[in-house]
């Protein structure tokens, strides 16, 4: 065995390029983000649909993430795993009120800045703000329960129903075009906020079951 040790033929030499290569493209593909597969996946549903959720500010602190938002966070993490970084609570201490203090809101890193982050977004909004079958608009926003929705400098309201200026950028600062508060422009993360039956999985994308009629009286 040791006579064999130092015996090289052009047909190994070829083998080991061979092999060398297959490693650079493998690590090479290893540092390709990954790619959504698709929007997050739903339950089939019937006509029934819940209203839009009603404006529930933060009344309290108890910033223990709730069921509803925890699931959102998943279905998220599925459909889009080269996220980085989530967040639903927030601290009791930190000033300013926020639904990220009562454990239901959440925050997705995804920035604006980014052309395939920025599509992920467009295609995660065109799902939630679809029309159904039955032609209720927002279907799966109403599904889930969601309140309201910041990013990029506008904001989406259920009470609305539509986007607003959300803050208007003037240098580093951007302020609400009102009060001119200094606002964060939210373009390096999505963030949504539910309301308290989305954010307890009572609304019907949880329970698709509510979806369907009842029985005839």
């Amino acid at each position: 065995m040791s006579g064999m040790r130092g015996s090289t033929t052009s047909s190994d030499v070829g083998a080991g390029r061979a092999m060398a290569l297959v490693g650079l493209i493998l690590a090479a593909l290893s540092l390709v983000p990954v790619r959504a597969v698709a929007a997050p996946p739903a339950p089939t549903f019937g006509p029934v649909i819940d209203g839009y959720a009603e404006y529930e500010g933060q009344t309290r602190c108890r910033p223990k993430p709730k069921p509803g938002v925890v699931a959102f966070q998943q279905l998220l993490l599925t459909a889009y795993p080269d996220s980085t970084w989530f967040g639903i609570s927030r601290a009791c201490k930190v000033g300013g009120r926020s639904e990220h203090k009562e454990g239901r809101a959440l925050d997705w890193s995804r920035n604006a800045a980014v052309p395939a982050e920025r599509a992920q977004v467009k295609e995660l909004l065109g799902w939630l703000f679809a029309t159904d079958a039955y032609g209720n608009r927002h279907a799966m926003a109403q599904r889930l329960g969601v309140m309201y929705i910041v990013w990029n400098r506008r904001m989406w309201s259920s009470w609305d129903e539509g986007w607003q200026v959300y803050c208007v950028q003037k240098g580093a600062r951007c302020r609400d075009p009102d009060s001119r508060a200094v606002l964060h422009p939210h373009r390096d993360h999505v963030h949504f906020s539910f309301g308290w039956p989305g954010a307890k999985m009572l609304t019907t994308y949880w329970n698709p079951e509510l979806s369907q009629p009842g029985p005839s009286p």
